[in-house]
């Protein structure tokens, strides 16, 4: 509910406060509506879309292995693994 609404599904974007408008640029979603609405009005250049998705999957991606990593080393310095 709450990815919907920061994306752009229910009302555009920009009438979002300007902070929530930063965070939806970054969810997955948003990108994907914006290709969708100009596929649906005609046209198919949708490569910028495309090219922003795939890099922010990429970031994503990244940032979850630094995490991992991280969360890694605590649990086998603090012998806590069962609890990450």
């Amino acid at each position: 509910m709450i990815l919907m609404c920061l994306s752009g599904v229910d009302f555009p974007i920009e009438k979002l406060p300007v902070m929530l408008q930063v965070f939806s640029r970054v969810l997955p979603l948003t990108n994907v509506l914006k290709a969708s609405k100009i596929i649906m009005a005609g046209n198919i250049n949708v490569m910028a879309y495309i090219l922003r998705e795939i890099s922010i999957g990429v970031i994503y991606v990244i940032v979850a292995f630094i995490l991992f990593k991280i969360m890694e080393k605590l649990s086998i310095k603090k012998a806590l693994i069962d609890l990450y």
